[in-house]
């Protein structure tokens, strides 16, 4: 693996992945396209059950992805973990079905930002039932 040529600011950062997030949950989508780049690539598990994956690639594409396949929904996110390291991120949380209800699922998110602290890619991996469930743990 290479070392990143790009070293983001990890405040700036951390506000992009939380705007995301913000976005999702208040169906902001303006605010969820203002975390991404022009030339994003953005990778997400598919949004119902039986659906194709939830890929676009630019930010127009996304924009068609998020506001006709996602819709809104009023799941909250929970960062149960944050790692940014020069221009990448790794993100943990825990999604509930609404604020202080049943959990939903767990996600991993992976992310790229641009020197200007926007994504240029991402990748999300989530996992229903939660992770640790099996084990009472979720």
């Amino acid at each position: 693996m290479t070392e990143p040529t790009i070293h983001v600011d990890p405040d700036r950062a951390r506000r992009t992945v939380e705007n995301y997030l913000n976005g999702l949950e208040s169906a902001d989508f303006d605010l969820v396209l203002s975390c991404f780049a022009d030339d994003v690539f953005y990778s997400h598990p598919p949004y119902q059950a039986g659906e194709p994956l939830a890929e676009a690639v630019g930010k127009q594409d996304l924009e068609k992805l998020i506001r006709q396949r996602r819709g809104g929904r009023g799941w909250i996110h929970e960062i149960d973990g944050l790692l940014i390291s020069g221009d990448r991120c790794v993100l943990e949380t825990t999604v509930r079905e609404y604020e202080g209800g049943p959990v939903r699922s767990t996600s991993v998110g992976l992310g790229t930002f641009n020197a200007d602290g926007l994504l240029t890619r991402w990748v999300a991996l989530r996992s229903a039932p939660p992770v640790g469930s099996s084990v009472g743990l979720a």
